[in-house]
């Protein structure tokens, strides 16, 4: 076996094992953060409500762009990156606007099934909307410093991924469930 097939097996099950443990992780804090944490969100009776408290909690997702953007901005002004078509450099920066476009995906998917699935939630299970934005946003910082650990060809990009993409893929889910329930 070649040394490159050895090294893409590893980042393979580097990828699988970082996969399953996220979301055991995820799968672990969100049910205890739901049935455990002696907090509950502040009456929502209106589906208007609950859509505005879902909006000012992503404020924490917002956030992490404006940093991002911020450090990209700090990158280009201390390099030749200034230019955002010159090729000088461009290494510097390129990391950072990849994981920025992968966050901008991510997040619309995110935000607008947090939107969508807050016009289901009861009020109860609004406490959902902070963790899923927590999970997001630390998805994110995993999915940034794995993009900047290069070993593995960035496999370890697969710690952070799997903290938003899953909970999303959850609440499509739930979402078309409710939908074809009331359709039905």
């Amino acid at each position: 076996m070649s040394s490159e097939t050895g090294d893409s097996h590893q980042a393979q099950t580097l990828i699988i094992r970082a996969v399953l443990l996220m979301t055991s992780i995820s799968a672990i804090l969100t049910t205890s953060f739901y049935y455990y944490l002696p907090w509950s969100p502040p009456p929502m009776p209106l589906v208007t409500d609950r859509l505005i408290f879902t909006l000012r909690c992503n404020i924490f997702s917002l956030t992490f762009f404006i940093g991002l953007l911020a450090h990209i901005g700090n990158v280009r002004f201390v390099s030749v990156q200034r230019n955002p078509l010159s090729t000088t450099d461009k290494d510097r920066v390129e990391i950072y606007c990849r994981v920025l476009q992968n966050t901008v995906e991510q997040f619309i998917i995110s935000f607008l099934l947090q939107l969508i699935s807050s016009t289901w939630f009861s009020e109860a299970q609004m406490k959902l909307i902070p963790m899923i934005v927590l999970l997001f946003v630390v998805g994110r910082l995993l999915f940034l410093k794995g993009y900047l650990d290069p070993a593995f060809g960035h496999a370890k990009r697969a710690y952070g991924l799997p903290l938003s993409l899953n909970v999303s893929f959850v609440m499509l889910v739930f979402c078309m469930y409710k939908t074809v329930s009331a359709i039905l």
